[in-house]
């Protein structure tokens, strides 16, 4: 197959990166709890984390659009013969990101309270 140079061609590895993001701020939005505690244990300033909340209201909103613009990537890419392993390895993130938003609510509590206890020591 021969490498198609237009801009549609262009446009994938900005379609999986956008669905990449998407899906990690929908997982950021899914979690109430250890997200943030995650986030500030790593570092980051508890002001900060505490302005990561209204991403829960658009959380859903997140998860659509992040969905749509991986599944068009993967149709455009296969289309164009143009999906190489780097593509399919950032692909496999946003797809991961986008689970473990669905997940994560389910699992949250259970995972809370292990992230705890082991922050206890």
């Amino acid at each position: 197959m021969s490498r198609d140079t237009s801009s549609s061609a262009k446009a994938i590895p900005l379609l999986h990166g956008g669905g990449v993001f998407g899906s990690f701020l929908a997982l950021i939005g899914a979690s109430c709890c250890v997200v943030p505690i995650l986030l500030v244990n790593l570092g980051v300033a508890t002001s900060l984390v505490a302005k990561l909340a209204w991403l829960t209201r658009i959380q859903p909103v997140l998860f659509g659009i992040s969905t749509i613009i991986l599944i068009v990537a993967a149709v455009l890419a296969l289309r164009r013969g143009s999906a190489r392993w780097m593509f399919w390895a950032w692909w496999s993130v946003g797809a991961l990101f986008l689970i473990m938003t669905m997940l994560l609510p389910l699992y949250e509590f259970q995972i809370q309270r292990a992230l705890l206890e082991w922050m206890r020591g």
